[in-house]
């Protein structure tokens, strides 16, 4: 299933009783779904999982800005401009700080400047919620009510997921952008 939320949230939210099964299939095609177009909005991934970014060196460059956050862990970061990221280009733990739980914004601040370079700096990390935030939850609830409800609708942008036609625009999900807002990766 899902990791935003779930077919008996998304139920609740909809006022579709739990005893009531017709449209368990349509709901579990949304929820999976949503996943994927929330981060899309978003610009990021939500759940706990190790990443691998590669990032260009700037000159004087003191921070660095991953793409998922919060940050529960740095594995390494590497500097080397020969992209072979061998022992002798990690920069040490003590050389770099970060912030870690829900709130915490995904920079890397290094005690170091970085060299100025093409995809010569890589950073393995984990990243995200081990339990998404009910904010987040509720945003996904939301999207997912949306589109249930104008699924049969016609005269707008669809999208098909199987047998069910839905519209994915973000200007249809109603109260769930404030909301999203929150979580969106701003470039």
């Amino acid at each position: 299933m899902g990791t935003l939320t779930t077919r008996a949230s998304v139920k609740e939210l909809l006022g579709i009783k739990s005893s009531v099964t017709a449209y368990d299939a349509v709901i579990d095609t949304l929820v999976l779904a949503v996943d994927g177009l929330v981060e899309d909005y978003c610009d990021r991934h939500f759940a706990d999982t190790t990443y691998t970014e590669y990032h260009d060196g700037e000159s004087n460059q003191r921070k660095l800005l991953v793409r998922n956050y919060p940050l529960i862990s740095v594995t390494s970061i590497h500097d080397d401009a020969g992209r072979t990221y061998g022992s002798d280009t990690l920069i040490a733990s003590a050389d770099y700080t970060f912030e870690t739980g829900d709130d915490a914004d995904g920079i890397v601040y290094l005690d170091l400047s970085l060299a100025r370079g093409q995809r010569n700096v890589k950073i393995v990390y984990r990243a995200g919620y081990a339990t998404i935030p009910k904010t987040l939850s509720r945003a996904a609830d939301l999207v997912c009510a949306s589109i249930y409800n104008r699924r049969k609708g016609a005269g707008r942008s669809n999208e098909s997921l199987g047998n069910l036609s839905y519209s994915a625009a973000p200007e249809m999900w109603g109260d769930a952008v404030p909301i999203l807002a929150r979580f969106k990766r701003w470039a």
